[in-house]
């Protein structure tokens, strides 16, 4: 999605920073070089649990895919499945690898450290003004809408 072009160059960090150690790290950088905002995507944990058990990759063409489908309490996040190609090529159960932590365990004890150790790095972002929260209820279908956030972040800000 475009989100605007101002003529500028802009990058994103995904997931970065995530500790109290990596935020005074970035707090090193040029100030040319410092975020102007983090997105942080509230979703339930039970459907981030849900979607992260569906997650595949094809061994035979490379693609990533999610068998899981949420729909529930104004969530609509379908699969990701392929459209072309892959579905014809690829035997699912044989072809499309689940990661080896991706079990309802691990995925628990990651977002338990998430909590200890990235809440309190989005609420420093939140206390300088710095943190937009999106709810994609739709998924990757929310992308056009995101951007019209971020778009209006931006301008607000007098970012652009």
């Amino acid at each position: 999605a475009k989100i605007f072009n101002d003529g500028g160059e802009h990058i994103i960090l995904d997931g970065f920073p995530r500790t109290d150690a990596q935020t005074k790290l970035l707090s090193k950088w040029p100030s040319s070089l410092e975020p102007a905002l983090a997105i942080y995507f509230d979703v339930p944990d039970d459907i981030v649990i849900t979607k992260l058990l569906g997650r595949r990759k094809c061994t035979i063409c490379g693609g990533n895919f999610n068998i899981n489908g949420v729909e529930q309490d104004g969530w609509d996040m379908p699969p990701l499945l392929p459209k072309n190609g892959c579905k014809e090529k690829c035997d699912w159960d044989i072809h499309w690898e689940k990661r080896d932590d991706d079990t309802a365990d691990i995925i628990k004890e990651r977002m338990q450290v998430f909590r200890q150790e990235t809440e309190p790095v989005l609420e420093s972002w939140s206390d300088s003004n710095r943190l937009v929260t999106f709810v994609p209820y739709k998924g990757v279908k929310e992308m056009d809408r995101l951007a019209g956030v971020l778009e209006n972040y931006f301008h607000k800000h007098s970012l652009t």
